[in-house]
């Protein structure tokens, strides 16, 4: 199997990064608003990927949390140490990252909106 296209946008400039990810069924359209914030203060880089079968990005055949990661941090390598902030789906993909060999040197994740209960149904 290919590697999955990974849309991604970056933008801003200095020293500090922020990977932005979004949740499951929206795009990294979703952060336009903090974008246009972040550009104001400036200061930050950052980068927003469509995750793989979202947006502008290809799909895949595993969309599991640990297969997504792999994935982000294959295309995320170059990326410098970062925060990464995310909604939903995109916190636990910012989790998974932070952790060892991953490709990606993560400082810090903040998670918004994390689905933490599961019906049983």
């Amino acid at each position: 199997m290919s590697a999955p296209l990974l849309w991604m946008e970056t933008g801003g400039e200095g020293a500090r990064t922020v990977v932005l990810l979004h949740g499951l069924g929206a795009t990294g359209a979703l952060w336009r608003g903090v974008l246009d914030c972040l550009a104001a203060r400036g200061g930050v880089r950052w980068v927003v990927p469509d995750l793989p079968g979202h947006g502008a990005s290809a799909w895949c055949d595993d969309y599991a949390v640990p297969a997504l990661a792999q994935v982000l941090g294959r295309e995320l390598h170059d990326c410098p140490p970062c925060l990464v902030v995310g909604h939903s789906l995109g916190a636990y993909l910012g989790i998974a990252l932070a952790g060892p060999g991953r490709g990606l040197a993560v400082q810090g994740v903040l998670g918004i909106g994390p689905k933490i209960s599961w019906s049983v149904t």
